[in-house]
């Protein structure tokens, strides 16, 4: 069985053989983690490289999380090889449309095609989620008829359980942007909805379309505990077989996967914007990897280099690095590292980028 990019096999080959008969495969990513990136291209490169006879109604194709249904024509024309990585890259407008390193998407991209499963937007487009967080569903449906094909026909909500951990997250960020009411939680909670409602409408239609299974690509956040696009699955297709694919941080988390979902080992990492990737390790969060021309090699950044501090705020844990950045106000990045044995501090100018 191959092997992620930290060593660990992302599937042994009795879960290979349980997503043979899987009709939907949710596989959860954080989405700036070079470790999940590199299980999806394992995980692709397996399935390419199998034997068809293996699935009974052939190989999955692949939908993702992040691109929006109105791009499709694009990735047709990826599918078909008439445009490369990097015209993709421009034509989705990945920067603004998405965001996350294209760096840590272009090879699984790449690796779908050379296995032959074809990629599928899954997600709703960003301009009508906006109409619908401000003017609600059915305002955001009755603007056009070309609106309509993109957005589901109801926002299919979460269940009580649900609802109180979103209570929890929503109450955490709201503490780091400032910003604390009734009102900005319902809209979090329809946003929230109406992603997972309409990625789950998209991949039944796509399994009736193409008649295979389907494979997404998606943020954990939108598999966990059976929730998200699981659950509205089942209100969609009911009795398909489900399975999730989630990637385990520790070797607890490993071992604690529930009956409907396979787990892969991945520890805590993250590449940045600016081009350097960190990995959660016993000494703190070191940098794995800078990227050569980066900013972040600008600066001198080296792999090895341990990351204490962004402008004075510590650093403990990968999460810091998602939170830290909407604490900050300006341009002046100072980072404060562990080099060896003496402390250095790196200065970085982002108006200058």
């Amino acid at each position: 069985m191959p092997e992620n990019g930290r060593g660990g096999s992302v599937l042994d080959a009795d879960a290979f053989c349980r997503l043979q008969g899987a009709a939907y495969i949710l596989m959860g990513e954080s989405h700036t983690s070079p470790c999940d990136h590199q299980a999806q291209e394992t995980l692709l490169a397996l399935i390419g490289t199998s034997s068809q006879d293996l699935w009974p109604h052939g190989k999955p194709v692949l939908a993702l999380e992040m691109v929006a249904t109105d791009r499709q024509a694009v990735l047709d024309r990826f599918n078909s090889q008439q445009i490369g990585l990097e015209a993709l890259r421009r034509e989705l407008d990945w920067d603004r449309t998405w965001g996350h390193p294209w760096e840590l998407y272009a090879p699984v991209f790449q690796t779908a095609r050379k296995a032959g499963l074809p990629l599928y937007a899954a997600n709703v487009p960003q301009r009508l989620v906006e109409l619908v967080r401000t003017r609600g569903l059915d305002a955001a449906r009755d603007a056009s008829r070309e609106n309509r094909q993109h957005l589901p026909e109801t926002i299919i909500l979460p269940q009580p359980e649900q609802v109180e951990f979103l209570r929890k997250f929503f109450s955490r960020h709201s503490e780091v942007i400032k910003t604390r009411d009734d009102a900005g939680f319902e809209r979090f909670i329809r946003i929230q909805s109406l992603w997972d409602t309409a990625m789950a409408q998209n991949l039944v239609r796509l399994r009736r379309e193409t008649g295979r299974p389907v494979l997404l690509l998606v943020g954990t956040g939108h598999v966990e505990h059976g929730w998200g696009v699981k659950r509205r699955l089942r209100e969609f297709d009911p009795g398909a077989p489900v399975l999730s694919l989630m990637p385990a941080r520790t070797a607890e988390e490993l071992q604690e996967a529930a009956a409907w979902e396979l787990r892969f080992p991945c520890p805590p990492s993250h590449f940045s914007r600016l081009g350097y990737a960190v990995e959660q390790r016993e000494d703190g969060v070191t940098l794995t990897h800078v990227l050569p021309g980066s900013p972040a090699a600008g600066i001198g950044m080296r792999a090895g280099d341990v990351l204490l501090a962004i402008n004075d705020l510590p650093v403990d844990n990968i999460g810091d690095l998602h939170v830290i950045p909407m604490r900050l106000t300006g341009d002046i990045l100072r980072y404060r590292l562990r080099r060896g044995g003496a402390q250095v501090t790196l200065t970085l100018d982002r108006s200058t980028l």
